[in-house]
């Protein structure tokens, strides 16, 4: 945990909004390459990836509203800057939305450039997570595993090791990007597979990765489902039935 990353004539620099900036960075670098070699208008890329960008930061901005807002409201500052302030589905969904309306309106192929964007989405939201890692937020629960770490006295989890679920999906969501690479160099799937794929697939690695958090937000404590998993499962069975749809679409 070293939330502030330097601090220079009395304004702090904090390292989350640093490694979401480079998560940012390297996804839209990516994502433009990716654009040029299949033959796309970068220049149009670029422009909705920058509103994607947007409405990636509005939408988790206000998810955190709605989830925490007594966090919010109790330290606004460092909620949106200090100690992440980001739900990282909000982001996604208010990325979905942006991708289908800016498509729409400049008539592109939404499927292809959910395609070309899904990919370099999954890593920088393995490296956005990093950030939460250095901010202290999204900690997992009491760990006795040799890899648990203990947070710094001041962290509501010390002096007891927990998991470290940032890292935990940081990994795994290396492993997806990995593997959807892979599907797209050697099976050559239809456009829309490979986004929501991610979709599908970053549902699953959430759902699992909530048992192992230590700030769980219960909503429907009969199931003992957390907001996210409630969310991560409406994503699978929404992505699944679009590859569906889509699968369908292409046989007929």
């Amino acid at each position: 945990m070293h939330p502030v990353l330097f601090e220079l004539f009395g304004f702090k620099f904090y390292t989350f909004g640093a490694i979401v900036a480079a998560a940012f960075a390297v996804a839209t670098f990516w994502g433009l390459h990716r654009a040029r070699a299949k033959g796309e208008n970068d220049e149009t890329y670029l422009e909705g990836i920058f509103w994607l960008i947007i409405t990636s930061i509005v939408g988790a901005r206000l998810c955190y509203l709605v989830f925490f807002p007594d966090q919010f409201w109790g330290n606004p500052v460092g909620a949106l800057f200090s100690q992440g302030g980001l739900v990282w589905y909000g982001g996604m969904v208010g990325f979905i939305v942006a991708l289908f309306v800016f498509c729409k309106l400049r008539k592109l192929n939404v499927w292809r450039f959910g395609d070309v964007m899904g990919i370099p989405a999954a890593l920088g939201l393995a490296i956005g997570r990093l950030g939460c890692l250095m901010a202290g937020c999204c900690y997992g629960a009491p760990c006795n595993l040799l890899w648990g770490i203990t947070y710094p006295h001041d962290h509501m989890t010390y002096p007891h090791a927990v998991h470290p679920t940032p890292v935990y999906e940081s990994l795994a969501l290396v492993l997806v990007t990995g593997f959807l690479l892979w599907l797209e160099k050697n099976k050559k799937p239809q456009d829309g597979m490979i986004g929501w794929l991610f979709v599908v697939l970053y549902g699953v690695v959430r759902f699992i990765i909530e048992y192992f958090r230590g700030d769980r937000l219960v909503w429907i404590e009969s199931l003992n489902l957390s907001a996210s998993q409630t969310i991560s499962l409406a994503g699978v069975l929404i992505g699944v039935g679009v590859i569906l749809y889509l699968r369908r679409k292409l046989t007929h």
